[in-house]
């Protein structure tokens, strides 16, 4: 109502808006100067060009006023013009631009009003004070000339002195470019070296652990074995892990694709997760759905085994109840492949770059396995992505 807005309007604005006024109304009063500043030049130098065109043409015997001291007033217009240019210097700050033509306009426009101011109160043409003046007008033009030459040969200097000491900073720069390539390469070669030197004593740990047990009768040694197994196999899989990282990293994974059923692979991958000891212990907590379905593609059977087995066991480690289901499908040319679960979902600190390096949030886990299956999917020419349910759970 028109109460309330009176009201509203009697109010002190408030600090931001107020702000923001205050900015506007500064903005509008400096754009209103200058435009008046603008107008103001444009109609001295037009002054200033009208006389001078005119005195071409016509002699002005009247313009030399006797009875003042200021016998040339329109030797005014242009000496205004000087006093602008030099209060233009000023506010720019333009005196202490280390650029010697910028100090040659200065001492240029110092001379020059000077010379005006001579001019104007100069009685008679070709006296000594009017030639005077003449003369250092003519000395203001040389001083600009020289300094913009001056100008041009300290701004060559400094441009081959720029120059030089990039070159330099090149040369640095690409020895140490040179120097951290070959420490990568050396840092591969060895991870490499050392992956394939464990992998060597593991599987012999495996299977004298599997010879062992069977000759063992007693329980409890049974235990200890199978702790032995569950931590070679986790040696193993940490070294297949580097492995494969560097395999990416080189450019060098290669694919053995074939015809295959996905259905066949899944469940090969279903029976492999359920044999595990984890799910085992969760095995009256977490189920497994999966709706069978042939789906034919031309891949590498290993390499998709290792990223539905990957992601099987993270969806696995991070469900404590509930389902684990799998869907298949096909969408045009593609196979799609989803993977949900009920469990805890993903941190939200690691979900935009959880297919990088080493993210992981898990103390069991190295945090390769998500990497290396996008680089895998991706060499298939596929797309794989995450996302946490709507509903917050799993």
């Amino acid at each position: 109502t028109r109460k309330q807005e009176e009201v509203l309007e009697s109010l002190p604005p408030e600090p931001h808006k107020k702000e923001k006024q205050e900015r506007k109304e500064r903005a509008r009063l400096q754009n209103n100067l200058q435009i008046t500043f603008v107008f103001i030049l444009v109609l001295l130098a037009t002054l200033a060009a009208a006389i001078a065109i005119s005195s071409l043409f016509s002699v002005f015997p009247g313009m030399v006023l006797d009875n003042y001291p200021l016998h040339r007033p329109y030797e005014l217009p242009s000496l205004v013009l000087f006093l602008v240019a030099l209060v233009y210097f000023y506010k720019r700050e333009l005196y202490k631009k280390s650029d010697v033509f910028y100090k040659g306009i200065l001492v240029s426009i110092l001379i020059d009003a000077f010379a005006q101011v001579i001019m104007s109160y100069s009685t008679t043409s070709y006296d000594t004070a009017h030639n005077v003046a003449h003369i250092l007008k003519n000395a203001a033009y040389f001083v600009n000339i020289i300094g913009l030459a001056l100008s041009s040969i300290q701004y060559n200097t400094q441009l081959r002195e720029t120059n030089k000491r990039l070159e330099e900073r090149e040369q640095v720069i690409r020895s140490q470019y040179e120097r951290l390539k070959e420490t990568d390469k050396m840092q591969r070669e060895f991870i490499n070296v050392a992956a394939h030197e464990l992998r060597t004593p593991i599987q012999p740990i495996l299977g004298m652990s599997g010879l062992l047990k069977s000759r063992i009768k007693d329980p409890e040694d049974h235990e200890l074995i199978e702790v032995t197994v569950r931590n070679a196999r986790r040696l193993q899989r940490l070294t297949e892990e580097i492995l494969d990282v560097t395999k990416i990293e080189s450019h060098s994974l290669n694919l053995d694709k074939e015809e295959l059923d996905l259905n066949d692979l899944i469940m090969n991958c279903i029976n492999d997760i359920m044999m595990n000891p984890e799910f085992k212990n969760k095995k009256n907590s977490v189920k497994i759905s999966y709706d069978p379905k042939n789906i034919f593609v031309k891949a590498d059977r290993i390499r998709i085994t290792q990223v539905i087995s990957n992601l099987l066991s993270n969806a696995l480690k991070f469900t404590a109840e509930g389902t684990i289901s799998i869907v298949s499908s096909v969408n045009g040319n593609e196979a799609i492949i989803t993977i949900h679960d009920t469990g805890q979902g993903i941190d939200p600190d690691i979900l935009p770059k959880l297919f990088s390096k080493f993210t992981t949030k898990s103390f069991s886990g190295t945090g390769l396995g998500l990497f290396i299956s996008k680089n895998i999917v991706e060499v298939h020419g596929g797309r794989i992505w995450a996302q946490n349910n709507p509903d917050g759970k799993g």
